[in-house]
C-alpha cells in the first residue's frame, strides 16, 4: 500500500511539475508580446505625430493586404474539398485582374482572351496548349496513385503507393514517334505480353518521362510538334497514338454533343472520385471557359484476353489559355459505339 502511494505521490509531482512548466512557458510569451509591442509603440507613436499621413496610409494599405489575403485564404478553405474545386482552379488559371470589372472581363473572355497570357491563341496553338494540360491531368491522376487515394472495387482506400515505387507506373510518357491508336494497337497487341511492346516505346531515343508536375522537364516542355504518342502507366496501361486528340469550337462541339454523356457524380471505384461541379446557371463564356473543347481517344490493352481493349472516348472542356477543366468531363454514351 506504501509502494502505491510513493507511486501516485510521484506521479502527482510530475504532472505538477509539467503544468507548472507550461504555466510558466505561457507567461513568458506573454510578456515577450507585451514586451516587444510596448517597444514598437514607443518608436511609432513619434513618427505618427511626425508623419501622420504617411504612416495612416502605410495601415490602410496593411489592412487591405490583409483582407485580400485572407478572402484568397478563405475561398481556398471553403472550396478546396467541395463539388467545385476543379472548377474553381480553371479560373484561377485565368483569373480576373483587379483593376478589371466583371462586365470588360466577361466581354474579352467571350472572344476568346487569355488573361494570364496577354493574347488571342489561334485553335492551332491553343490544341498545343490543351495536350500540355491534358498531360497535366494525367500526371494529377498519377499521383492520385501516389497519395493512396484511389478506390478499390469494394469502394475502400486502393493503397497503390507502393506499386508506384517498386516499378516504373504513375508515370507519364511523351514518345517521338508517328504512330495512330489503330497502328499501336496492332504493334502493342493484348494479353499477357504486350507490356513488353510498351518498354520497348519507353526506350525511344528523346522520349521524355514525367512523374510529378513540379518536374522540372515538365514544366520546360512546349508540345510544338503533333508527331508524339503519350503512355499512362499507373496500375494499367492507357495509350494516347498521334490522332488521340482534337479541338472543337462551340460549333463543332455543338454537333457532337448530343452523343455524350456529362460525368460528374461521385464513384466508388478509381481515380477523381469524389463529385464534381460547375456551379449552376454559369455562363461559361464570361468566364473564358467553354469556347473549345478537347476530344480525347485512347485505348487500354487487356491483359487477359487477345486483341481486347478498352476504348477511352471522353471530351474536355478548354479555357482561352488552353487549360482543361478535370472534372466534370464528357464521355461517350457506349449507346453510339
Amino acid at each position: 500500500m506504501n509502494f502505491v502511494n510513493i507511486y501516485f505521490f510521484i506521479a502527482f509531482l510530475l504532472f505538477s511539475f509539467n503544468v507548472t512548466i507550461c504555466l510558466f512557458v505561457i507567461i513568458l510569451l506573454i510578456w515577450f508580446v507585451v514586451y516587444i509591442a510596448n517597444k514598437l509603440l514607443k518608436k511609432l507613436i513619434p513618427l505618427i505625430s511626425k508623419y501622420p499621413v504617411r504612416i495612416t496610409s502605410l495601415f490602410l494599405i496593411l489592412i487591405i493586404g490583409l483582407i485580400y489575403v485572407n478572402e484568397d485564404f478563405l475561398k481556398y478553405l471553403r472550396y478546396k474539398n467541395s463539388p467545385y474545386q476543379f472548377w474553381y482552379e480553371l479560373i484561377n488559371k485565368n483569373s480576373r485582374p483587379y483593376y478589371v470589372n466583371f462586365k470588360s472581363y466577361a466581354v474579352k473572355n467571350k472572344e476568346g482572351y487569355c488573361w494570364r497570357d496577354h493574347k488571342y491563341y489561334s485553335k492551332d496553338e491553343l490544341w498545343y496548349k490543351a495536350l500540355k494540360s491534358l498531360t497535366g491531368r494525367i500526371i494529377y491522376e498519377n499521383k492520385l496513385y501516389w497519395d493512396n487515394e484511389t478506390l478499390d472495387m469494394n469502394g475502400q482506400k486502393d493503397l497503390t503507393r507502393h506499386k508506384c515505387k517498386s516499378s516504373d507506373s504513375c508515370r507519364v510518357w511523351s514518345i517521338p514517334i508517328n504512330l495512330t491508336n489503330q497502328e499501336l494497337k496492332d504493334f502493342i497487341g493484348s494479353g499477357a505480353g504486350y507490356i513488353s511492346k510498351i518498354n520497348y516505346l519507353t526506350k525511344i531515343k528523346q522520349s521524355e518521362v514525367y512523374t510529378f508536375a513540379t518536374d522540372q522537364n515538365f514544366i520546360e516542355a512546349n508540345f510544338t510538334s503533333k508527331n508524339f504518342i503519350l503512355i499512362q502507366l499507373a496500375i494499367k496501361a492507357t495509350i494516347y497514338g498521334t490522332d488521340c486528340c482534337r479541338l472543337l469550337n462551340k460549333s463543332e462541339w455543338s454537333l457532337l454533343k448530343d452523343n455524350y454523356k456529362l460525368f460528374y457524380a461521385q464513384t466508388n471505384e478509381g481515380t477523381f472520385v469524389k463529385e464534381a461541379r460547375i456551379p449552376a446557371n454559369t455562363n461559361l463564356n464570361e468566364w473564358g471557359v467553354g469556347n473549345y473543347y478537347l476530344t480525347v481517344n485512347g485505348f487500354v490493352p487487356s491483359s487477359s484476353y487477345q486483341n481486347t481493349f478498352h476504348e477511352v472516348h471522353d471530351v474536355f472542356i478548354v479555357n482561352n489559355c488552353g487549360d482543361v477543366l478535370y472534372k466534370p468531363y464528357y464521355f461517350l454514351d457506349p449507346y453510339y459505339y
